[in-house]
């Protein structure tokens, strides 16, 4: 019996080796298939158009940022709603002193949402430059591709509207700043080569931010921008003293500015139907008393 134990005493060593000797294989297993997991990640990563190089924080990574646009300022004197009407003339408050035009470079597509109606739109000018280059830049009224990245913000106008069922009843007598609805939007004319090739309305959100909403409607503003600088110059206004007011089921659109606490509005075109013609200066009153019988014959189907 003690002969049998000692010969199989090398056997039981011999399995144990033999076990410990496969160890290292196996635990080669995990770390193969992480590595197969990475790649797996990066995959996905490229498919979903993200550099799988890059890890969550960006800073150390500063020359993939891109600088924040500068804050613009909105027009100094502007129409605004109180409680019984427009009862002060105050833009939005921006950051900094707006000039006619803000020279916007070439830049990259950006967010168009900020905390600032200016910020917004200056961003949206590299969303546009990309619609652009991926279009017929003649059919966004830029004459091309290198013209839209030199895009430029004109002065802002804060939007107004005047609802139907409002103009319908108005009667002479009532305070025609009450007939105005804050839209919330800040329009700016967007300028290429001295002269307006779009536009870009910038609205406020729930939050208080602001964000880009529309482009184009050129020919519009390239109307309301001349319509603008004869009104300033007859009334000895700054550009940013005026304010857009739509009415859009006349398709009528009007510049106001408060002028010895009345409400002024000129159209930018001849309103049809009335006496009502381009770049004239009338009461809002008289205004919308000429309009009320129109807005009274709006059919249903029109409104």
């Amino acid at each position: 019996m003690r002969s049998y134990k000692m010969k199989t005493a090398p056997i039981l060593l011999v399995l144990l080796a033999s076990s410990a000797c496969s160890a290292p294989e196996s635990s080669n297993g995990p770390a193969v298939e992480a590595k197969q997991g990475a790649l797996v990640s990066d995959a996905a990563a490229n498919s979903a158009g993200l550099d799988p190089t890059r890890g969550a924080s960006t800073a150390a990574t500063p020359a993939r940022q891109s600088a924040a646009a500068p804050g613009l300022a909105a027009a100094p004197t502007q129409v605004k709603v109180g409680n019984g009407g427009v009862t002060s003339a105050v833009a939005p408050t921006i950051a900094e002193p707006l000039p006619s035009v803000v020279n916007a470079p070439p830049r990259a597509a950006g967010p168009v949402t900020a905390d600032q109606p200016g910020k917004a739109a200056l961003a949206s000018l590299g969303t546009l430059s990309e619609l652009v280059s991926q279009s017929d830049p003649k059919g966004r009224g830029f004459n091309s591709t290198t013209e839209a990245r030199g895009a430029a913000l004109g002065t802002p106008l804060q939007v107004y509207m005047v609802g139907l069922n409002d103009l319908r009843a108005y009667q002479s007598g009532k305070n025609p700043k009450s007939l105005l609805l804050d839209k919330k939007e800040v329009v700016y004319p967007i300028i290429a080569s001295g002269d307006v090739r779009s536009s870009v309305v910038v609205r406020q959100r729930p939050d208080n931010s602001w964000e880009a909403v529309q482009f184009g409607r050129g020919a519009t503003f390239k109307d309301v921008e001349t319509a603008r600088a004869n009104v300033s110059a007859k009334r000895a206004l700054s550009k940013g003293a005026l304010s857009l007011i739509e009415i859009p089921t006349l398709a009528a659109l009007f510049l106001a500015h408060d002028e010895g606490g009345s409400l002024w509005l000129s159209p930018v075109s001849d309103v049809s139907g009335t006496t009502l013609r381009a770049q004239g200066n009338y009461l809002a009153s008289e205004v919308f008393s000429a309009l009320q019988p129109i807005a009274a014959n709006v059919g249903p189907g029109n409104q």
